[in-house]
């Protein structure tokens, strides 16, 4: 009866553990779980998930190419794909059955979770319990299990009529109770996993990060040209250019490469003249050659001849007898950049145009307009990039739904354990003592559920029979569910258990001696 009250406190802080270990792990992210339910409901991702499938997700810190995972598309809803390509921060997924690239990209926000756990078929049953005939199902199942609960309920132990406890047995004080056991090996068991847990993880994780960048140039151009056209006797960048009075001008671009993160690069610089018809023909002329250089700034100096621009459309026009009353000039900076960006390898291109339109008469600025309606000046181009790295983080443990560090999960989990021992001992010494203090001071701390005080030794009718040991009279009382009546006289204790006409009986004191 002893071992078996000490594995019931046991059995039932297990069971407590198990059921919040339980919660955790499989708790939906709707109640503030970690865990997504998604049934599948189409074939895209046959035959790795089937239709009718549920597929249990959980969130990652991120998600690597070749996981499967359940994203929110604004317009569709959750997605089930597979991821194929890393883009910045966000993702391309494709289903595996499919042909074509999904068209949306999430981010990591956007992703619900990674599959975790997959259950053939399950969904669709789901599906059913949640119909009207699958609910009423469920309702009655309930019901009925509660019937048979409230009905098996009952006090396993009557106690006599005229019997009470003895609030003031120095035994049962300092006997542990089962709800003490039950808090302390709950804290126990809880604090154990939580240390496997966290002491199986480590302090630090790797996950995907960007460091975006970006290239930024300047173009210019400027040559001297009559006063009597030209407001001060200068071409400043964005003037035409009527090349019968200008036949050459000076050209210019700086470029620099902008970022937050540490850059050693170096790469090459170089200015081209690219004459173009709508039709695809083009000819390049070199205005300066690729130049080295170190750092995130360059820049490159040269001289358009639109003599020479001029006889290359001459040649055109008199292999091909066309003649074209408007050809397209463009000055092409040439940035080619390499070396490490937040220590990881960079290799870039950075390619703008100046777009210059060239008729009979002159050469004028071509300025286009963006997707968004607003007029873009071609003489300051922009272009972002970014690489994808992983940072160092320190890592962490979902637990009902918050994120927790390890470092403060490992802390929390000795604290607990620490906790326990403290506690556990704080219960134990005093009881340890007390049993110390003879044999029915141990029994009555041992068996203190199974006893009923009586104020007065009784005078039980028929056959008394002394019995050798306490263990004897718990084996009856545990076989019949009945209570052992217990009486004080003095310094000696009395136990009685009746069976019809015979009364067993015991008589224990903490004395050296024992007498029947």
């Amino acid at each position: 009866m002893r071992g078996s009250r000490w594995l019931r406190a046991l059995g039932q802080a297990a069971l407590l553990v198990g059921m919040l270990l339980a919660w955790v792990v499989f708790a939906p992210s709707a109640f503030g779980g970690q865990t997504a339910y998604v049934i599948v409901a189409g074939a895209s991702m046959e035959p790795t998930l089937h239709q009718g499938d549920l597929v249990l997700a959980r969130r990652a810190p991120g998600y690597e190419v070749g996981d499967i995972v359940t994203y929110t598309h604004p317009q569709v809803g959750p997605v089930i794909h597979r991821i194929i390509e890393r883009q910045g921060a966000r993702y391309a997924l494709q289903g595996d059955a499919n042909s074509w690239v999904d068209s949306y990209l999430p981010t990591t926000d956007e992703i619900v979770g990674r599959s975790w756990i997959v259950l053939r078929r399950a969904g669709s049953l789901l599906l059913l319990l949640r119909s009207p005939r699958g609910l009423a199902l469920l309702s009655l199942s309930f019901v009925a299990i509660l019937v048979l609960t409230i009905g098996r309920r009952g006090d396993r132990h009557p106690r006599p009529a005229g019997a009470e406890r003895d609030s003031t047995d120095m035994a049962r004080r300092t006997a542990p109770s089962d709800g003490l056991w039950i808090l302390l090996g709950a804290l126990g068991l809880g604090s154990a996993l939580l240390a496997l847990s966290a002491f199986s993880q480590p302090l630090t994780t790797l996950v995907p990060d960007e460091a975006p960048f970006r290239h930024s140039g300047a173009f210019g151009y400027h040559a001297t040209a009559p006063a009597s056209v030209y407001a001060g006797g200068t071409i400043e960048t964005g003037d035409p250019i009527y090349d019968a009075l200008v036949p050459t001008f000076d050209v210019a671009f700086d470029y620099a490469l902008a970022t937050d993160h540490p850059a050693n690069v170096e790469g090459t610089i170089a200015l081209t003249l690219e004459v173009s018809e709508p039709n695809g023909w083009r000819r390049r002329i070199a205005v300066q050659p690729p130049t080295a250089f170190e750092g995130t700034r360059a820049s490159a100096f040269g001289r358009v001849d639109m003599t020479l621009v001029r006889r290359t459309i001459a040649l055109l026009e008199q292999a091909t007898g066309v003649d074209r009353s408007a050809y397209f000039v463009d000055l092409i900076a040439e940035v080619e950049l390499r070396g490490t960006l937040a220590g990881q390898p960079l290799e870039t291109r950075f390619q703008p145009r100046l777009p210059f339109a060239l008729d009979d008469y002159q050469a004028y600025l071509r300025i286009g307009d963006s997707p968004t309606g607003e007029t873009i000046d071609p003489t300051l181009p922009v272009e972002d990039g970014l690489i994808s790295l992983y940072r160092q983080t320190p890592a962490g443990l979902q637990i009902l739904g918050l994120q927790v560090p390890v470092a403060t999960a490992r802390a929390a989990a000795v604290v607990g354990l620490l906790a326990t021992a403290s506690g556990a001992a704080a219960v134990f010494v005093p009881y340890l003592r007390t049993r110390r203090a003879g044999e029915a001071t141990r029994v009555l701390a041992d068996y203190a559920e199974a006893l009923v005080s009586l104020r007065h030794l009784p005078f039980p009718p028929g056959e008394i029979v002394e019995v050798a040991s306490f263990e004897d009279l718990a084996k009856m009382s545990e076989r019949s569910g009945r209570m052992i009546l217990h009486a004080q006289d003095g310094g000696a204790h009395h136990f009685y258990f009746p069976d019809g006409d015979v009364t067993y009986h015991l008589r224990l004191s903490d004395g050296p001696a024992a007498e029947a």
